[in-house]
């Protein structure tokens, strides 16, 4: 691995948490042990961990592709199509940056450590299922004393394969077709929510929805900032049902859903959010709640 090889790969981009940061600094809620704490931090110290997305067994040269190579170019475009939700500037989207942002949401949903356990889980189920029954081929060139099936073998011999399956999903997942353009063609709007009483929360988790993707009823929510939210919808209907709910209102049922739905960390531009944060943040012995992959299924509409 080069010198230049990131190291400190995030899962919360950067340019993502700067929008919440007062004096160069977000509010950072999160249980060092049984109390959840509030502390000051600079956007690019959080939401990160080290060689997350490092690939091994590889040449050294791509080791880093899915951050050089996958995140990096996602995250760059959605920075853009971030200023321009920002600005009010929904309409004036292209089609490319409609995609570029629904990439970006699809990402949210699986590149934290939390989702990519659960894709690991749902990776080795499949290599099980695969790889272990009777192969005739193998058992025919199988010596004494070598592994039952070739599941077994691959993980005394090659254990990088079965550890890292899951990370090359990570591309068609993100970039899955079906997926990607059901959410490209769902009603968009954003919410300026500056009225309100309080400000929007976000979290390691920040792509939060009410009812499955296909749901009439479903409403997916995205915080852009403390002052605009991001939503899509299956049609207007729902949508002005969402944008006649006060704003004071709106901002206490998503930040209900983000914490609610967080695994380790929220993010605000304050510690005005701690007793919410206290009530609904999951206990360090509570199981995060479970996310698409989880659920045994990569992703929705269902």
């Amino acid at each position: 691995m080069s010198l230049q090889a990131p190291k400190s790969h995030h899962f919360t981009p950067i340019f993502y948490l700067k929008e919440w940061a007062v004096d160069g600094r977000v509010t950072r809620y999160y249980r060092p042990k049984d109390v959840v704490v509030a502390s000051r931090i600079a956007p690019k110290n959080t939401g990160y961990e080290d060689h997350l997305y490092t690939l091994h067994g590889v040449p050294p040269e791509q080791q880093e592709f899915l951050e050089t190579q996958l995140f990096s170019p996602v995250d760059s475009r959605a920075a853009i199509v971030h200023q321009l939700l920002l600005s009010g500037n929904l309409v004036r989207l292209t089609n490319e940056q409609r995609a570029d942002w629904a990439r970006f949401m699809m990402s949210m949903q699986l590149r934290s450590p939390f989702s990519l356990s659960e894709l690991q889980r749902l990776a080795d189920q499949n290599l099980r299922m695969n790889l272990q029954p009777d192969d005739a081929e193998y058992t025919a060139i199988r010596k004494p004393g070598e592994p039952k099936n070739i599941y077994d073998w691959t993980a005394k011999y090659q254990p990088h394969v079965i550890e890292e399956a899951h990370k090359h999903f990570l591309p068609g997942l993100i970039d899955h077709e079906e997926l990607g353009q059901y959410l490209v063609n769902m009603n968009w709007n954003t919410i300026d929510v500056s009225t309100a009483s309080l400000t929007l929360l976000t979290s390691d988790r920040p792509f939060i929805h009410t009812h499955g993707w296909k749901d009439p009823r479903t409403v997916l929510h995205f915080p852009l900032s403390p002052r605009r939210l991001f939503i899509a919808t299956n049609g207007r209907v729902r949508t002005i049902q969402v944008m006649m709910t006060s704003p004071t209102e709106l901002v206490k049922l998503v930040n209900n859903q983000i914490v609610g739905c967080a695994v380790d960390f929220v993010i605000g531009t304050d510690n005005s959010h701690l007793s919410l944060v206290e009530q609904r943040l999951r206990k360090l012995s509570e199981e995060p709640l479970p996310g698409p992959i989880g659920k045994g299924r990569p992703g929705c509409p269902t």
